[in-house]
This record gives structure tokens, C-alpha cells and sequence, in this order.
């Protein structure tokens, strides 16, 4: 899998947040990303009208349409050997960000 990180800002990032949730949630979601088979992760980052942005895409397979609702619930998973917890706590952690 190929990590690709752009940066449009400075080290401000480590000064505004924890950065140790700042990792979880990108370890969760590229995790996720993995295991869908993604090929390709991008992590860009940049300030806009005085908020830090930061947008993660990758090309694996995703999930169906009908889960959307679903796969921030904690527990719920569409893998046999998961558990639920990754997106649900990155889901918590950023919206203690106000993500």
C-alpha cells in the first residue's frame, strides 16, 4: 500500500491538538484502508478561514451504500474477525476536535 502525504501547513498542527489522538485517527482509518484493499492513501492537509482540514482518501473497496448509517456505531463491522471499535472511537475522537 502507498502512503501519500501532503502538507499545506506548519507545524501549528502539534501546537492546536493532541497529537496523540491526531495519530489514532489516522492509524484507524488507514488501517481501514488497508484492510479494503487500498493500493493508494492520501493524508492532505491545509488551513481554511482559520481551521485545520485534513482530508484521507483512499481506493479500496468501501462498503455498501445501505451501511453508511451504520459503520459509526460501536460493535458494528463488516469483518469476520472485527470488532467495531475503529471507526466508532475515530468518529469519537474527532468530534471531540470538532471534526
Amino acid at each position: 500500500c502507498k502512503l501519500i502525504i501532503t502538507n499545506q501547513i506548519s507545524n501549528i498542527v502539534s501546537t492546536l491538538i493532541n497529537e496523540h489522538q491526531l495519530q489514532n485517527i489516522l492509524s484507524n482509518l488507514c488501517k481501514n484502508a488497508n484492510e479494503a484493499n487500498a493500493e493508494n492513501i492520501t493524508i492532505h492537509s491545509w488551513l481554511e478561514k482559520g481551521s485545520i482540514k485534513i482530508q484521507i482518501t483512499d481506493d479500496g473497496h468501501g462498503f455498501a451504500p445501505n451501511l453508511a448509517t451504520q459503520i459509526f456505531t460501536p460493535g458494528f463491522t463488516t469483518k469476520i474477525e472485527g470488532n467495531g471499535i475503529g471507526l466508532s472511537s475515530t468518529k469519537k475522537f474527532l468530534s471531540s476536535l470538532h471534526g
